[in-house]
């Protein structure tokens, strides 16, 4: 669906992580961050439902 290998994805998920801390301060680091991650996506998914529209449609 992405493009990229699902173990490319897993490989930037602490990445995504720590940027997803530095933004929003209530955050916490976790051995698990893909739970953090769909936690925050649920939470917030009108902000990822726009930037995907905007980036497929410029």
């Amino acid at each position: 669906m992405t493009g990229y290998a699902s173990r490319t994805v897993g490989n930037t998920l602490p990445d995504m992580l720590h940027n997803l801390t530095i933004m929003d301060a209530g955050m916490r680091t976790s051995r698990r961050p893909i739970n953090q991650l769909v936690s925050y996506a649920s939470r917030n998914w009108e902000f990822f439902l726009d930037e995907s529209v905007r980036i497929s449609y410029p």
